[in-house]
């Protein structure tokens, strides 16, 4: 009787451990791991998928490594797709695929001697920003607006057979999961990432800079224009110092000095600029490429002055005289056309800002223009805030 309860005993306690082993070992695969869900269903519609086992490019080296397409190249592959579905443009790739966006990393020295893709290398290589966001930091609610944004996460997950990680791309949301592109699958299909048990182990995603934005939008509407050679013109809206003029189903400006000569003639676009005059000599063009302020790129000619500003990225929030504030991730309060005269940069708030793509809701001068009043979301339930705050 003993012996029997020893026993018992024995093959109670090796039940609990094994039970506690398997639990730990869970738990460290799946460490770092973010389980999302969305809350709307967003169309995926507009997907490119591209299979990195394809007999065209499969074979192809990453870099000097010995690695290859085929068994190492999602992470390109997702890149590739990507940079279409966001309609950046690379001067030197006429079209872009995994063979020609491997071929232009590989001579550009983008992969390290192990074929990892070293991520700063590839956005100077490509002129674009590829932006990290910890899982800790992440959530439903900012997947699906980068999805909104026309912004494509690229994200890792683990393959269930092996436990390897590889890279997917998130292109929209069923009811149920986030879609994605896979590299891997032959089919061309969009899967769930169901198939990944909705974990998620870190995510990238491609920002344009405004050079690359701007191209693409001229890009495309540059070779729209060359099949508008009938095209019928008609004048939308006509001031002394600036034209808008539509083009068929395009959109250009001309701005002009004192003497109605022009000095700015824009290529075309799909959307019609915002042309308004701020004062009496002063024009402000503004164009948003995509949806929200942070697609918004502006800038300003002063007539008297005869004198253009640069191109201010991530949306004009508001100008006050001489100053204009504006930013995305960050705000900056700067003179119009000189920052030698009056440049502050304001990236440190009283609530950290909530990570989204577009923290700040509203940005304006106040009291004479000696303070601005900034509104913004903060911690994770995106709460808003009003903070004012002195220029120096």
């Amino acid at each position: 009787m003993k012996i029997s309860r020893k026993i018992i005993i024995i093959v109670i306690i090796t039940v609990i451990l094994i039970v506690a082993g398997v639990s730990v070992i869970y738990l460290y695969k799946n460490r770092n791991a973010v389980t999302v869900k969305p809350t709307e269903e967003i169309s995926a519609e507009n997907a490119v998928s591209f299979y990195q086992k394809d007999e065209i490019w499969k074979d192809d080296p990453l870099g000097d490594s010995k690695y290859h397409m085929g068994d190492s190249g999602c992470l390109t592959t997702c890149i590739a797709s990507a940079l279409i579905m966001q309609n950046a443009f690379v001067d030197e790739i006429s079209e872009i695929n995994p063979k020609t966006l491997n071929k232009y990393f590989s001579e550009n020295n983008v992969y390290d001697s192990e074929g990892n893709l070293q991520w700063e290398a590839a956005g100077k290589t490509l002129n674009v920003n590829f932006v990290s966001v910890d899982t800790a930091d992440i959530n439903e609610k900012e997947l699906e607006k980068m999805l909104q944004n026309k912004i494509n996460p690229i994200v890792c997950v683990k393959r269930p057979s092996s436990g390897n990680y590889h890279f997917v791309l998130l292109v929209g949301a069923d009811k149920n999961s986030f879609l994605c592109m896979d590299p891997l699958d032959k089919s061309g299909n969009i899967i769930s990432l169901s198939e990944y048990d909705d974990k998620i182990y870190s995510v990238r995603y491609c920002e344009q800079t405004v050079e690359n934005e701007i191209t693409a939008v001229e890009e495309i509407y540059e070779q729209t224009a060359e099949n508008e050679i009938t095209a019928v013109e008609e004048i939308v809206e006509e001031e002394k110092y600036y034209k808008l003029v539509k083009s068929s189903a395009s959109y250009y400006y001309e701005i002009y000095d004192e003497n109605g000569v022009t000095i700015e003639k824009s290529k075309k676009y799909p959307k019609p600029p915002k042309l308004s005059m701020s004062n009496e000599h002063l024009v402000k063009c503004t164009y948003q490429t995509g949806t929200g302020l942070s697609t918004q790129w502006g800038f300003y000619y002063d007539t008297e002055r005869d004198v253009l500003s640069r191109k201010f990225i991530g949306g004009i929030h508001d100008e006050y005289e001489d100053k204009i504030i504006y930013g995305g991730k960050k705000l900056i309060v700067r003179n119009i056309f000189d920052k030698t005269d009056y440049y502050y940069e304001i990236s440190t708030f009283k609530y950290p800002l909530a990570k989204t793509t577009e923290p700040f809701r509203k940005a304006e001068f106040i009291d004479g223009g000696s303070k601005i009043e900034v509104t913004y979301l903060t911690g994770e339930n995106y709460e808003e805030v009003t903070e004012i705050i002195d220029l120096v």
